[in-house]
């Protein structure tokens, strides 16, 4: 740190941030460095843990335009709780631990938000994200190193308070919220007290989020004939959540009576086709009429073709629901009904946008395809489809090599929090079924490989895991639409369950397949 003051007064640094739309970004290589802080591979790092008196330094001056709250996100690698940190601030050396930079766990280079410990924890800083208020003009950003994370650039931005009443304000509200929410879960205890108030601030928090959708939605109702109204009813749909709360059925309503026109709200239908809701949600009925009402009435081929994938989504999951049941005489019904719509689909809309996610699938025909291939081809009942590829080490091996046990086959990723909340249930199950006919087969959709491979480490996950690749081109097979995506299959390869596979429904399965074995196994008279 004697060397950071020596720096800051001889004034010798030079400007050398570059500059984005709105934000200031600082590499690694911009920054004057003091030991042991050291730039390995593109990233400032300091290889040992070491008392802030100790510590290296990265110096980088920027010239901010004007005065301001600014915010800093960065792109870290933080793997462990051993290598999560530094200290940092801006003009002045940073002061232990008030001014630590906690960051959250990554498994490869992620963007992290700048914080303070504060009067706060290790996981509980007091200052997340930190605001820094600083004049217009030159300054000096100072990280100092405290652990091994790895540092690549910063970006800095400038935070502007939205006035009150807009869709900015309401949206800046929920953002605090749910950063009050996280904080506040990290102070309880591990114990049934605190499961008990965890359940009441999960409670609060419903609530206030709740305030905010009706928020939006009067702000959707009193703008319906501007781009704002629009984003309004995006956002409580989206981040709002409004499906999952009372606010809902106000939204769909609002939809049906002051929406039903407009050529935007294609992104709205499309993402009621995609969430769909549950076949005893008393909504569902309104969100089927208000598909069918964009089919009659709005003027945008776009935006009807969003409607008509929707109609036809629901009759899958029909469908579905009728498989769930083992009717096996009605799923075929039910699968039948589902096909010819999807077709109708694919036949008069393959064109069309899809306004869900561009950047995945780009027409409605294409989405139509992926669905068409889930129901001919992924059905309980029918021989799954073989998967022939490279595991995250580069081997290559097939879904069929495990012909004679039961598979669970499951779609996950690092970056899948429910995914990776299902490991431990998954570690069980292996413990379970040891040496028994049952394997589970991994398909892993992240696009770094070395993320996967420390996740699986770390984790202690035994099992194999096909890699999806850059491409997606496993989980764009298997028509999977989220994460996690599960299929059980037998020991012959036929599909048993899929999507929803219940722990107890494995067990009849499993000694199935035993059986089997010992009747193969006796000898013929």
């Amino acid at each position: 740190m004697r060397a950071l003051l020596l720096l800051l007064a001889a004034g010798c640094l030079s400007n050398v941030a570059a500059r984005a739309a709105n934000e200031i970004i600082l590499r690694a290589a911009d920054a004057q460095l003091t030991a042991p802080m050291q730039r390995i591979d593109g990233a400032l790092q300091q290889p040992e843990k070491t008392s802030l008196a100790q510590s290296g330094t990265a110096v980088f001056v920027v010239t901010l335009p004007e005065a301001g709250d600014y915010f800093i996100e960065a792109e870290v690698n933080a793997p462990s709780s051993d290598a999560n940190s530094f200290y940092i601030n801006f003009d002045a050396a940073p002061e232990d631990p008030t001014m630590i930079w906690d960051i959250r766990k990554t498994y490869d280079f992620d963007r992290r938000p700048v914080t303070w410990r504060g009067k706060g924890g290790v996981d509980d800083d007091e200052f997340d994200p930190k605001f820094f208020s600083l004049s217009a003009g030159e300054h000096r950003l100072i990280v100092a190193g405290r652990e091994p994370a790895k540092l690549r650039s910063l970006a800095i931005k400038r935070y502007l308070k939205p006035a009150s009443g807009t869709l900015a304000s309401i949206q800046e509200q929920y953002a605090r919220q749910q950063n009050a929410l996280f904080h506040a879960l990290f102070r309880l205890d591990d114990n049934a007290a605190g499961e008990a108030a965890a359940a009441k601030l999960y409670a609060q928090a419903r609530e206030d989020r709740e305030r905010l959708n009706e928020a939006a939605i009067e702000l959707a109702a009193a703008r319906r004939d501007f781009p704002d109204g629009v984003a309004a009813v995006e956002w409580t749909l989206r981040s709002g959540g409004a499906l999952d709360h009372p606010s809902g059925a106000r939204l769909i309503e609002l939809l049906r009576t002051d929406y039903l026109a407009r050529p935007d709200i294609g992104p709205s239908l499309a993402y009621l086709a995609h969430y769909r809701l549950w076949s005893d949600d008393p909504r569902r009925r309104s969100v089927v009429a208000l598909f069918q009402a964009a089919i009659d009435k709005n003027p945008s081929r776009d935006v009807r073709a969003q409607a008509a994938l929707g109609l036809a989504n629901y009759g899958k999951d029909d469908f579905d629901e009728l498989e769930r049941t083992g009717d096996s005489g009605a799923a075929a019904l039910g699968a039948r009904r589902a096909v010819e719509a999807m077709e109708a689909v694919q036949r008069d809309y393959a064109d069309a946008p899809y306004l869900l996610d561009a950047a995945y699938i780009e027409t409605i025909g294409a989405e139509a395809a992926s669905q068409l291939v889930e129901l001919r081809t992924l059905r309980v009942g029918l021989p799954a489809p073989e998967i022939a590829d490279e595991d995250l080490d580069g081997a290559r091996f097939k879904l069929s090599d495990y012909r004679g046990k039961v598979v669970l086959l499951v779609f996950w990723g690092t970056w899948c929090g429910p995914c990776m909340a299902a490991v431990p249930r998954e570690r069980a199950l292996v413990e379970k079924f040891q040496g028994r006919p049952f394997a589970i087969v991994g398909v892993n959709s992240d696009s770094n490989k070395d993320r996967a491979r420390r996740a699986i480490a770390q984790e202690h996950m035994t099992w194999r895991s096909f890699w999806n690749g850059d491409d997606s081109h496993i989980s764009k097979a298997w028509n999977v639409k989220g994460w996690p995506t599960v299929y059980l299959i037998d020991h012959r390869g036929v599909i048993r369950r899929r999507v929803f596979v219940a722990s107890d429904s494995i067990d009849p399965v499993v000694a199935e397949a035993e059986r089997d074995m010992l009747s193969s196994a006796e000898p013929h008279r």
